[in-house]
């Protein structure tokens, strides 16, 4: 495992405990793990519990081994996963990603998961086999359009924020919107 990615599998055994079992859980590596999901909570009427347990840091092989402590006990409802932009190598990143689909197919079988693009334009033909990967394992995947990275988070906020006002909304929907 990558010995860069701060793990505190105590303190999530903890949260996972005390959160309610079957709503959204995120997991992906350093753009889930830094996107503010709780500041647009704030804001927003959700009708789900959304738990971020995205790890900075997280390639697809340290996601094989960390997925069962960070989320399985939460037995999610929905699961998006966005994994492979800090993978070196995105063959490998690929047949990690099968696996992923296939543990999660066999412990969390009625779990509805989405599969999101990874942002980087380097990444643009893991994107394309990483859907066709999900097509073949009918894996839902939700397309985030690439120009929002980091340093446009306040004019993304804004943009979504209006559509969040004045109604409740739920995560897939917030993603579809995102697709600015």
């Amino acid at each position: 495992m990558n010995t860069a990615i701060e793990f505190d599998e105590q303190s999530l055994k903890w949260k996972n405990e005390i959160a309610l079992k079957r709503e959204i859980v995120i997991f992906g590596a350093d753009y889930m793990a830094n996107f503010p999901f709780y500041e647009l909570c704030r804001k927003c009427n959700f009708e789900n519990a959304i738990y971020n347990r995205s790890i900075p840091g997280l390639t697809t092989q340290a996601a094989l081994e960390l997925m069962a402590q960070s989320f399985f006990a939460l037995v999610p409802r929905k699961l998006f996963l966005q994994l492979g932009e800090n993978d070196d190598d995105f063959e490998k990143a690929l047949v990690n990603y099968a696996a992923i689909l296939k543990t999660l197919k066999t412990k969390l079988p009625d779990t509805e998961v989405f599969v999101v693009n990874c942002f980087s334009p380097e990444h643009c033909d893991f994107n394309t086999r990483l859907f066709e990967l999900c097509r073949v394992e009918n894996v839902k995947t939700a397309f985030i359009n690439s120009s929002p990275l980091p340093k446009d988070y306040p004019r993304v906020f804004k943009l979504l924020a209006a559509n969040f006002r004045n109604r409740r909304i739920d995560i897939q929907e917030a993603f579809t919107e995102a697709q600015l």
